[in-house]
């Protein structure tokens, strides 16, 4: 902070130039006692004059440092004031804390654009506790965020030196929801330069660009109206359907006992190289396999029974958090 180096500079280079001052003027005198003159001077203390009285010029140097202190005082003193009415070293702090959070996050999701679908998908990353990062050019939309909730940063999500902020090379994945399209194909195209394996969803109001954002490097392209009106569609035709996928999903704050969960299987885990036998998981762990996904290839609903399971395949498992949990711990590497 430029300012707090001043007023630091002022009152370390005062203390510093009373020292000298000191030693050069009073003959006998050491630095050290050229410091301790100058420190109880500045502090209007006046213990007396060490080791020896003052010669007239030490006296006349004494009157000038005094002089010199209280317009330090006063300065720093109006420096402070108008810093902490002004909210700057607010501002500072606020900044600093950020920072310390930005550097702790990993595996979190970059929100680009905080409009209504971003504050909708930041909402849901709470409600499941997944970090995450918003980026905004507009301050009126960020001075809304709390700020408990997760790093905001002021920006163009387009720009390199933002996103390397937000931590885009630790990050799991990066969503694009400005109300613009042009501004999410172009955030696309940065974050796919930046980030060649990083999955990133992008939303388009407009048909034709959804086309252009894939060639760009999103993963997927999300039409709100699109999705919308086919959820509105299935809550007149399919009611219980989409009542059970809000229940499965969490989507529903309210009945989130039982959840639909996606759980990869880790290297050297229990389950690696193992024969998947979802009836005994079910009945052990009271966990429902309802798929199975290896790399890219097909989803397999409802797995049979000695479905061999290897490394880097997803579980699609149906439970209680407690269950769901305790299926983790057997798809993970063991504490060695």
């Amino acid at each position: 902070m430029n300012k707090t180096t001043l007023l630091l500079s002022l009152s370390g280079g005062l203390t510093c130039a009373g020292t000298l001052g000191y030693w050069l003027l009073e003959p006998g005198w050491t630095l050290f006692d050229g410091l301790y003159m100058t420190v109880i001077t500045l502090t209007t203390v006046g213990y007396g004059e060490i080791p020896a009285p003052l010669t007239p010029a030490g006296r006349v140097f004494t009157i000038l440092l005094l002089l010199g202190g209280v317009f330090n005082v006063f300065f720093v003193a109006n420096e402070i004031i108008r810093g902490i009415a002004s909210g700057e070293y607010h501002h500072f702090w606020k900044e600093r804390h950020m920072q310390n959070q930005l550097s702790r996050l990993k595996d979190h999701v970059i929100v680009v654009g905080y409009g209504r679908m971003g504050q909708q998908i930041c909402q849901s990353l709470m409600a499941r506790h997944h970090p995450f990062v918003v980026i905004d050019k507009d301050d009126s939309r960020l001075n809304e965020m709390n700020g408990d909730t997760g790093p905001i940063i002021h920006g163009d999500g387009g720009n390199e030196d933002v996103l390397n902020k937000a931590g885009i090379d630790r990050s799991r994945a990066l969503v694009a929801a400005t109300g613009s399209d042009a501004d999410n194909l172009f955030v696309v195209m940065s974050a796919r330069l930046m980030a060649p394996t990083l999955k990133i969803l992008a939303r388009a109001d407009h048909p034709a660009n959804e086309t252009k954002m894939l060639r760009a490097g999103a993963n997927q392209v999300i039409r709100p109206f699109v999705v919308g009106g086919s959820i509105m569609a299935d809550l007149i035709l399919k009611p219980n359907v989409f009542e059970f996928l809000q229940f499965a999903t969490g989507s529903n704050v309210e009945s989130n006992d039982f959840l639909l969960e996606e759980i990869i299987v880790m290297k050297g885990s229990v389950l690696d190289g193992a024969h998947l036998h979802p009836s005994q998981i079910r009945a052990r762990l009271g966990v429902a396999i309802v798929a199975f996904r290896r790399g890219k290839g097909p989803m397999m609903f409802v797995p049979p029974d000695k479905t061999e399971v290897q490394a880097g395949d997803v579980l699609i498992a149906l439970g209680s958090r407690p269950s769901l949990t305790a299926l983790e711990q057997e798809t993970a590497v063991p504490v060695t």
